[in-house]
């Protein structure tokens, strides 16, 4: 089951005992901050949790698997989460 910013929101509002707005707006505000940060190519460290990053990937060219065609893919950034070793040693601590 996924959880959406809503669902986390209201888990701010329960954790912290602001009203349901305010936990929207905070929400809503963090990920944005986040989202400012990798568009800037900057690498955001959430220590206990993870690290947000940008990679570049570089142009290429491929072969369509169908016809066999050569295409081109052109260079893209990609988003990537690196999980903490602290969180991961938590989520597998009852393996």
């Amino acid at each position: 089951m996924a959880v959406g910013k809503d669902s986390l929101a209201r888990a701010v509002c329960e954790k912290t005992g602001l009203n349901l707005i305010d936990a929207k707006i905070l929400t809503s505000a963090f990920f944005g901050a986040i989202k400012d940060e990798l568009l800037k190519k900057k690498k955001i460290e959430l220590r206990g949790f993870g690290s947000f990053s940008i990679k570049e990937c570089k142009a290429r060219s491929a072969r369509n698997p169908r016809t066999g065609e050569k295409i081109n893919i052109p260079a893209k950034n990609i988003p990537v989460f690196k999980v903490s070793d602290k969180l991961l040693e938590r989520l597998n601590q009852d393996k």
